[in-house]
C-alpha cells in the first residue's frame, strides 16, 4: 500500500512539473508563461543550466510581449550568462534594446514638445536648442517668481 501511494505522489510531482514546464514553452497566456518559468528558474541547482537559461529566455519573451523590455532585457542578459550560446537570445534581446531606444525616443518627443508649450506661454519663441542652449529659458521660468 505504502509503494502504491509512493508511486502515485511522484507521478503527481513528475505531472505537475511537466505542467509547468507547458506553461514556460507553449502558453500563449503571457502571466502562465511567467509563472511556468519562473517556477523553473526558482529550482535553481534542480534544473540544468541550459533548462535555466530556456526558461529566462522563454519568460525574457513574455516580459516583451507584455511591453516591459526592462525586465525582458534582464532575463535575456541572464539567459546569456548560462549559456553564451544560445543566439536567439542575443537577438531578441537587441530588438528589447531597439523597443527600448523608440519608447525613449517618445518621452523625449513628449519633453521636447512640453517645453515648447511653456516657452510659448513664457512668450519664448521656441526653437531647436541643445541642453547648453536651454540654460537660458530656464533662467527665464524662475526669474518672476
Amino acid at each position: 500500500m505504502l509503494a502504491l501511494v509512493l508511486a502515485l505522489s511522484a507521478t503527481a510531482v513528475s505531472a505537475n512539473y511537466y505542467y509547468v514546464e507547458d506553461d514556460c514553452s507553449l502558453s500563449t497566456d503571457h502571466d502562465r508563461a511567467i509563472r511556468g518559468c519562473t517556477h523553473i528558474i526558482e529550482r535553481g541547482e534542480q534544473e540544468t543550466l541550459k533548462n535555466r537559461a530556456v526558461a529566462y529566455f522563454r519568460r525574457g519573451l513574455a516580459y516583451y510581449e507584455r511591453g516591459e523590455h526592462d525586465r525582458a532585457i534582464a532575463d535575456y542578459t541572464k539567459a546569456i550568462s548560462l549559456d553564451p550560446n544560445l543566439a536567439g537570445v542575443y537577438l531578441s534581446r537587441g530588438l528589447a534594446y531597439v523597443q527600448q531606444a523608440r519608447d525613449l525616443l517618445v518621452k523625449a518627443q513628449d519633453s521636447v514638445e512640453k517645453s515648447r508649450e511653456l516657452l510659448e506661454k513664457l512668450g519664448v519663441t521656441p526653437s531647436p536648442v541643445g541642453p547648453q542652449e536651454a540654460e537660458p529659458a530656464m533662467a527665464a521660468d524662475y526669474t518672476d517668481r
